[in-house]
């Protein structure tokens, strides 16, 4: 519950709840669900996942995925910002987008602070 993590490899589907601390993840990630009140999240992963699920009361979030496929975002943050290589504009707090053909997976952040980047890797 305390303290920080790293998880690397090919990985299937990963579920990583913490107190506080940061978590790393790396490899071939098929989904992830991750949830702390306080952290960061590094993801890196070789693949799109099918869904990434974030929760935390205070912490960054840095997603690093391929640009090769279709995707959504949802996002409902308190305080913090959104970046990203993929999408020009990213509005304040909360919204949702798409990038790609409409349909693909979902990943929903939820967070009372902190930023939330996804970078093209």
């Amino acid at each position: 519950t305390s303290g920080d993590a790293e998880v690397t490899g090919v990985l299937g589907k990963v579920a990583v709840n913490t107190v506080s601390g940061d978590v790393r993840v790396a490899g071939s990630v098929v989904s992830l669900q991750f949830g702390s009140t306080s952290g960061d999240l590094e993801l890196t992963s070789d693949r799109l996942p099918d869904g990434i699920q974030v929760s935390t009361r205070s912490g960054d979030c840095d997603i690093n995925i391929p640009d090769g496929g279709s995707f959504r975002v949802s996002y409902n943050l308190v305080s913090g910002d959104v970046r990203s290589d993929f999408f020009q504009h990213c509005p304040e707090r909360r919204g949702e987008l798409t990038y790609g053909e409409e349909g693909g997976p979902l990943s929903t952040f939820n967070a009372t602070g902190g930023d939330v980047s996804i970078y093209k890797y």
